[in-house]
């Protein structure tokens, strides 16, 4: 091989070589000339020798693909001679051939060869234009080298991310499409431009919105089986709350059951409201088909209905009150005795009466208000009532000792609260 990289060897196969075509300056066989001939001969006895039809098998070839050149050796002499078959590429002689012709016999010549770089020539059987040949890089050629995939179980919602690596083994740059598959549809498309020997990588990502397996592919090439499942999905199972009637800042516990109905493992937050508001949270990670008791344990500082839920699912109204004493004193009675206590009291609100009395008192209670008797005499050694009023309004409370204490007195201990909801 010369400085230029051009083999002079070539392949020997009959009268057939293979050698590299294209930029050599070499001429293979010594003594060689451009009219072919060999030596100076009598013109009586010379051989007689002329290249016809030389062809080209291409036109048009990659650095890749072979060209084969022929050509007819004529000895119109009238003596057998051997003719150096010159194949010249640009004028440039790059392989030789010697040829023995008979006396009026013809000879075919065929030389064989590939090109080491890409350009344009003109090529000659010594003096006999064959044609011009062009000759380029191979086209691009793309080979998938790998790819991965982030999950093969998705939930619904939930991304595929393929990464596919494709690489260049062609001689040209070249784009290449990558498309992704769903059941061999066409769902999602990358174009990388790759130089040659070099690789790049597509991130092709497809959200699945349907339950199902689905069969994954790139370009016709079966990558992976996807499952999407249903999500997790939350339903509530069942509710309870410890009291519904509390008094402020009293602590009330109220447990949630929730069931996971979907396919996948989740994780739950779960809101306890009040009338709408956030007043309390539990989080946790239930299976699918499996339940799980959220308890959340309260109080609240208003009086009034507080209307409970989780999410969009009502728990239960728990009716808080708050309560002010009123009164809380003991009383030295004798027969006949009284007390009477006035309130302003508004709708819904409640007065909470106890007595408690020594032996020999027999305090008689009764409660008027606006247009009504709540309370006519009630007579008790032991007095506890809880009275809701219904009309506001101005509420007379009355204590009177109805027993006979003809040699001493007697006492009471009475308490009045008033509470509103």
């Amino acid at each position: 091989m010369d400085a230029n990289g051009i083999s002079s060897d070539g392949v020997s196969n009959g009268r057939r070589r293979v050698i590299l075509l294209g930029g050599a300056t070499l001429c293979a066989v010594a003594g060689c000339t451009d009219d072919g001939a060999g030596g100076e001969e009598p013109a009586s006895d010379r051989p007689s020798m002329v290249v016809r039809n030389a062809t080209l098998s291409e036109t048009t070839l990659t650095t890749e693909e072979t060209l084969e050149v022929t050509g007819v050796i004529d000895n119109e002499g009238e003596e057998d001679g051997t003719f150096h078959a010159e194949l010249r590429m640009n004028d440039v002689i790059v392989e030789t051939e010697a040829v023995a012709v008979a006396a009026g016999e013809r000879e075919m010549v065929e030389f064989s060869g590939s090109f080491s770089e890409p350009d344009e020539y003109e090529v000659r059987i010594n003096d006999e234009l064959a044609g011009t040949v062009r000759v380029e890089l191979p086209p691009p050629e793309f080979e998938l080298v790998d790819t991965s995939i982030n999950e093969t179980t998705l939930a619904v919602g939930e991304a595929v991310e393929l990464r596919a690596t494709i690489a260049n083994v062609g001689g040209r740059e070249g784009t290449f499409t990558a498309r992704l598959q769903v059941e061999d549809r066409t769902v999602e498309t990358e174009e990388l431009t790759i130089a040659p020997d070099e690789s790049e990588t597509a991130l092709l990502v497809y959200v699945f919105d349907t339950p199902g397996q689905y069969e994954l592919g790139l370009n016709g090439t079966s990558i992976d089986t996807i499952t999407v499942e249903r999500p997790a999905e939350f339903e509530i199972d069942a509710t309870g709350i410890s009291e519904t009637a509390v008094f402020v800042f009293e602590e009330i516990e109220v447990a949630v059951r929730i069931e996971n109905v979907g396919e996948q493992e989740g994780n739950i937050t779960a809101t306890l409201e009040d009338d709408g508001e956030p007043i309390a949270t539990q989080e946790g990670e239930i299976a699918p088909g499996e339940t799980a008791t959220a308890r959340f344990v309260v109080s609240f500082e208003e009086p009034g209905a507080h209307p409970l839920s989780v999410g969009d699912e009502a728990v239960g109204t728990v009716y808080v009150r708050e309560c002010e004493r009123r009164v809380s004193e003991t009383v030295t009675v004798s027969s006949g005795s009284a007390r009477t206590y006035e309130f302003e009291l508004g709708e819904y609100e409640d007065i909470v009466i106890a007595v408690v009395t020594e032996s020999g008192v027999e305090p008689t209670l009764s409660v008027t208000g606006p247009t009504e008797t709540l309370v006519d005499g009630e007579t008790a050694e032991t007095i506890d009532r809880s009275i809701t009023i219904t009309e506001a309004g101005r509420y007379e409370v009355r204590l009177e000792n109805g027993a006979f204490l003809p040699w001493r007195e007697g006492r009471w201990s009475i308490e009045i609260e008033l509470c509103r909801w």
